[in-house]
């Protein structure tokens, strides 16, 4: 996955997220290596969230939020901004009757992504609290954003009052949010290796007991999102990782197992060499790890496709 996929992609899990404490805990080892300086990460993470009390959140823009649910979020987060990561009951039923214009839903779902109450239910507060160690670091980034905020709110205002919406477009939108939310669960399920959609479904499911999810939803996300996810007959796995070599070896597997269930160690080398035309160069541990990923060893070298035993009973 490009490293810009990457960053965005731990946005979105964490939602409100901590420069330090879990942006570069959560990137992988060759990511940092390659990409790990402070002046590189900040700027992709520009791409892709805005600065709010020392955290990063996913732009609304990116959260697949228009017009004047955008806006609405927007000024919700000028607000927790504004306010170091907390609002009163007072000021978040007043950011709602400000934009009244939008459904109580999608209210709910912003809000739900960004922040909680707290155990006595009288403040919201941001998933995170203030990231002191950021804006203590990094002073001009905080003054930076703190003065586009400002700026934006007076934007947001006078678009909001022009912006009547379409509630055509919110569904269509609250069905985008909602499949980011399930290919999010789905990238954390598939990378302990592939798995059917009905497996997906159940792993999201427990994950989100307050909530229904349906198979035919996780099957319709899946392929929309065909560039970050292989289909081999009745399994998912995990995309392109942005590693060549890596890429190459499962790109063979992928191909080999749509064809047939089951292959040798000896078997799946050779389909290598003859796809790219060299040798395999990753080393035994690696290939193990990525034949682990998509099948199971059976009886000598034998590597069955995951759940191709089970489609026979």
């Amino acid at each position: 996955m490009p490293v810009e996929r990457q960053v965005e992609s731990v946005v979105r899990h964490f939602g409100v997220l901590s420069y330090s404490k879990q942006l570069r805990k959560s990137l992988p080892p060759n990511t940092l290596r390659e990409h790990g300086t402070d002046e590189a990460l900040i700027q992709l993470l520009r791409k892709c969230a805005d600065l709010v009390a020392g955290n990063w959140v996913l732009k609304s823009e990116l959260a697949n939020f228009e017009g004047n649910e955008a806006w609405a979020r927007d000024m919700l987060l000028f607000l927790f901004n504004k306010k170091d990561g907390k609002l009163t009951r007072t000021e978040y039923a007043a950011w709602e009757k400000a934009f009244v214009g939008t459904t109580s839903a999608a209210r709910l779902e912003m809000t739900r992504q960004l922040a909680a109450l707290d155990k006595d239910g009288e403040v919201m507060k941001l998933k995170n609290p203030p990231d002191l160690d950021f804006q203590r670091r990094f002073p001009d980034i905080t003054a930076e954003f703190n003065l586009w905020w400002q700026k934006h709110r007076d934007k947001v205002i006078a678009a909001s009052k022009s912006n009547t919406g379409s509630s055509d477009k919110s569904v269509a939108n609250a069905w985008k949010r909602h499949r980011d939310d399930l290919l999010t669960e789905a990238k954390g399920a598939l990378a302990t290796g592939a798995m059917t959609t009905a497996e997906l479904r159940r792993y999201m499911q427990k994950k989100n007991p307050k909530q229904v999810i349906r198979e035919e939803e996780v099957q319709r996300a899946l392929t929309e999102a065909a560039a970050d996810f292989y289909q081999v007959r009745h399994v998912w796995l995990l995309g392109p990782t942005g590693n060549a070599a890596n890429d190459k070896f499962r790109s063979t597997l992928v191909s080999l197992y749509k064809q047939r269930d089951a292959a040798t160690k000896a078997e799946i080398v050779a389909e290598y060499e003859r796809q790219h035309g060299e040798r395999c160069k990753l080393s035994d541990y690696a290939v193990r790890v990525f034949l682990r990923e998509i099948a199971d060893k059976t009886e000598g070298e034998n590597y069955v496709l995951k759940g191709a035993l089970d489609s026979q009973h």
